[in-house]
């Protein structure tokens, strides 16, 4: 049976944990989850993106090198899952500095998108603050930003947006 075959087999927590446990003793079938996520195919490719994301946050180190594929691929994800993933992905790392433009554009647009899931929006946002943390001039439209996400969001955008919002507020004086 090939990876895709299992994980085709059955979308559970369980067989994300079985494929997890096979790529901590075989390290190089991460590299096959991956390729199965950027072919961009339903169902394979989300549900690859469900392991995906479990290895990279047991195993930060497997995906590090693989973070230029990510960005990249970002713009042609079109299932909320895997726009979701791949947020949550990127989130744990430091945004390299030849994709943070790109990023940020992306993130401020999933953010004020009347479309785009909770999920979504609440990784952008903490995307979007770790990008002003080295791009100070942002804080500002950030914060103007989650105001109006603060006023027409769901509970959890607003509970995010306010915490994000006392910080850029504090760290601009």
């Amino acid at each position: 049976m090939d990876l895709s075959e299992i994980i085709n087999a059955e979308m559970s927590r369980a067989n994300v944990d079985f494929i997890v446990g096979l790529v901590e003793k075989k390290p190089a079938l991460f590299n096959d989850i991956l390729a199965l996520v950027l072919r961009n195919e339903e169902p394979v490719s989300r549900r690859a993106f469900w392991v995906l994301d479990h290895c990279s946050d047991k195993h930060p180190e497997l995906m590090k090198p693989h973070l230029l594929a990510l960005y990249e691929a970002l713009p042609a994800f079109e299932t909320d899952a895997m726009k979701r993933h791949s947020l949550r992905i990127i989130h744990r790392y430091p945004i390299e500095e030849a994709y943070m433009v790109d990023l940020m554009d992306r993130c401020f647009r999933f953010l004020m998108s009347t479309t785009e899931p909770i999920a979504v929006k609440l990784f952008s946002i903490h995307i979007l603050y770790a990008i002003s943390q080295k791009e100070p001039g942002i804080k500002n439209e950030l914060a103007a930003c989650l105001e109006f996400q603060i006023e027409e969001g769901s509970p959890g955008v607003k509970n995010i947006g306010n915490r994000i919002l006392r910080k850029i507020r504090k760290e601009l004086g």
